[in-house]
């Protein structure tokens, strides 16, 4: 088994997220490199539902539930660009 684990690793037939056969590789590192995936399509869906929004009306919305000026600011920086 370990000589042919190393002709793989020699000849770059693993790929980098083949976690089974790797030294120091377990399903703790698979599942570090899914939940990455899974916070990076999270971020790209609520960057969609920003864009949908009426950006005034939530930075009024802000307003009335307490956020101070340079939040909003930000906030609207943060719509903008």
């Amino acid at each position: 088994m370990q000589l042919k684990l190393a002709v793989l690793l020699h000849n770059n037939i693993l790929s980098d997220f083949q976690f089974g056969f790797g030294t120091d590789l377990s399903t703790i590192n698979a599942a570090n490199v899914v939940g990455n995936y899974l916070i990076v399509f999270a971020f790209v869906d609520l960057s969609k539902a920003f864009d949908s929004v009426d950006h005034e009306l939530v930075l009024n919305k802000f307003r009335k539930v307490g956020f101070g000026p340079k939040a909003v600011k930000w906030f609207r920086h943060y719509f903008v660009d």
